[in-house]
Formats: structure tokens, sequence, C-alpha cells
């Protein structure tokens, strides 16, 4: 009896701690559990579940679309605490991103969202580089918006904030001639 009464109160806290975040149509909102906590691991535990018990391939891409929201929530609410682990969180990102399929996808719902979302994302990567004053974070987010705008899936229209933004950085005198250049070239190739 006390087992099940555990098991059940463990539940309940691991599930109301990795609670959806409410937010506005175009705003992803803030983590409340990141990387930065000591509890984390309970959160990365449960993905794994949710990913091994997805059995269609339309489950696993939607929960990967989610987990690329999580992730990105979760590089947001470190900017404020710790933004030596927003880099690490990105490349988490990146990877649930390589997860979704970018062009011939039969089921047009997922592409829908994909879509929506991404354009979301963009967004949001935006405005934290603009609050980010740590260098490898705000690089780690250039590289990030550079992984988004060369996917297939996303519009010229949605593209063209980030490419602006990459011209308008590779000017910068904070940056050396490599970095410079490395911009140049994904502004121009973004458009």
């Amino acid at each position: 009896m006390r087992i099940s009464f555990v098991l059940v109160l463990t539940a309940l806290i691991l599930f109301s701690i990795c609670g959806v975040v409410l937010a506005s149509d175009n705003d992803i909102g803030y983590s409340k559990l990141d990387p930065s906590s000591p509890v984390y691991f309970l959160k990365v535990i449960r993905e794994n579940i949710e990913m091994k018990t997805a059995v269609t391939q339309r489950v696993k891409w939607l929960r990967s679309l989610e987990f690329t929201t999580r992730r990105l929530r979760e590089a947001r609410s470190l900017i404020k605490k710790d933004t030596n682990l927003i880099s690490p969180t990105l490349e988490k990102y990146s990877s649930h991103l390589r997860s979704l399929p970018d062009k011939n996808i039969n089921d047009e719902e997922v592409g829908m969202r994909i879509k929506e979302s991404l354009g979301i994302h963009l967004e949001t990567l935006e405005q934290m580089y603009s609050q980010l004053s740590d260098k490898r974070a705000k690089m780690t987010v250039m590289a990030t918006l550079n992984k988004i705008v060369n996917r297939a899936d996303v519009s010229s229209d949605v593209k063209l904030s980030v490419c602006n933004l990459f011209a308008k950085e590779a000017t910068s005198s904070a940056l050396n001639q490599t970095e410079q250049y490395v911009l140049s070239e994904r502004a121009r190739t973004c458009q």
C-alpha cells in the first residue's frame, strides 16, 4: 500500500514539475524546469519514455516538435540563470530539429505545425540573441538560426528578418574577419 502511494506521489510530482507551459500564440514561454535544476534528469527520463511509447511516425514527429520547443524554452530561461548551459541546450534543440522532416511529408497537418513552430522559434531565437551578452551563447544562437533558415520548409518571408540580422551582424566590429565572412556568406545565401 505504501509503495503504491509513493509511486503515485512521485508520478504526480514528476508530471507537475514537467508540465506544459502556457504561452500566447507567438510566445513559447519559459521553462519551469531547465538544465540548471538538480532534478532535470527526471524530465530527460520522461521524454525518453515518451519517445519509446510513440508508435507511429506521426506521433514521433509531433513529440520531436514538442521537444524542440521545450529545449528552446529551456535555453530562453537560462539567459538569466546560466548562459554556459545555453549552447548544450541548443545542441539538443538541433538534434530534435534534425529528426523532423523538412520536405515530402505525407501528413499535411504535421507539416503545417512544423512550419508554424519554426517561424515562432526563429522569432524567439532573434529575441534571445538581442538579450545575450555571452559571445559563445550568441554564436550558438546564430548557428541555430542558420540551421533553421536552411530548411526547405521555412518560407522566404519568415527568413527575411534572420537574413537581415546576419547581414547586420556581419558588419559588426566586435567580430573577427572570419566571423564577419561567415555571417556575410550566411546573409548572402539566406535570401
